[in-house]
């Protein structure tokens, strides 16, 4: 029972590494002890190392000899051959140190449209808006022109950098809970980007400005129903940090309704995951 109690410790501490939030200023990868901790993590607790070590440990070594300076960037990459969304790394984004200067440039530099994917496009929540711009052949930025959140118009949020093959590696900047995330990302087609569950991103071909405005919300909200005497739904769209709060009242709310309920139905349908505390109050039904 002691052993079986302690791998399970193992996890959890696992678990909550690659979810912490790492803060403080970028370094020089010369400085190894962030680095080295991740790898050893990696090596002797992640249980998916052993399916791709030859990857990783080739990557390692590439990313040492690098010397990037972006710490963050380098520690994030070599997450990427897993293909695991529960083995990240998230940094927060602060906004008092948004270069206002930089956003403007940003604005400034959009020009017609001379390749497929540059262009406007929307997410898929109609809230934002960005202008996605070819830097050179390997490249791609993405640069806020519309938001319905009070943001600054011109802020990069997406740069895409081309692999081998359809795939990018993805610095995103999420502007909902603040915080930055290395992905992998492939345009679906030439009107869909899918930037793994941290967004998607539909091509505008006639786009006007002011046109966000025009357009409604589609949103999708944390909510409970009773369908009949024998069905309750709570719907769970996103499992965001924001939605804990929601949940717990929910839930708390309507607890004797569950309790006297038959089936209790969980939509988490467009959900692309999060903090395991948002379906805490859940557990004593579930």
């Amino acid at each position: 029972m002691k052993n079986t109690q302690v791998n399970f410790m193992k996890k959890i501490i696992l678990f909550i590494l690659f979810f912490t939030l790492l803060e403080g200023k970028s370094q020089s990868i010369k400085n190894l002890s962030d680095f080295d901790f991740i790898v050893d993590k990696i090596r002797h607790v992640y249980a998916g190392y052993k399916e791709k070590e030859k990857e990783f440990e080739k990557l390692v070594n590439a990313l040492r000899a690098k010397n990037d300076k972006d710490t963050f960037y380098a520690l994030s990459k070599i997450t990427l051959p897993f293909n695991d969304n529960h083995l990240k790394l998230y940094q927060p984004y602060f906004t008092n140190k948004i270069d206002t200067i930089l956003s403007k440039q940003n604005l400034s530099s959009i020009k017609i449209p001379k390749n497929k994917h540059e262009g406007y496009w929307i997410d898929d929540y109609n809230s934002l808006i960005i202008y996605l711009k070819k830097i050179n052949p390997k490249e791609y930025e993405g640069y806020i022109v519309e938001s319905k959140k009070e943001v600054l118009i011109g802020l990069c949020i997406l740069k895409m950098k081309s692999n081998l093959g359809k795939a990018f590696t993805t610095d995103i900047v999420d502007i909902n809970e603040w915080f930055r995330v290395i992905v992998k990302s492939n345009f679906k087609s030439d009107k869909v980007l899918l930037c793994n569950s941290y967004g998607k991103w539909k091509k505008i071909t006639n786009y006007q400005k002011g046109m966000l405005n025009e357009l409604k919300d589609i949103e999708y909200k944390p909510s409970f129903s009773r369908l009949d005497s024998n069905n309750v739904l709570i719907e769970m769209p996103s499992f965001g940090r924001n939605k804990i709060q929601i949940y717990d009242s929910i839930i708390n709310k309507n607890v004797h309704i569950i309790k006297e309920t038959k089936n209790l139905i969980i939509d988490i349908r467009n959900n692309g995951g999060g903090v395991i505390n948002n379906f805490f109050s859940l557990l004593p039904f579930v």
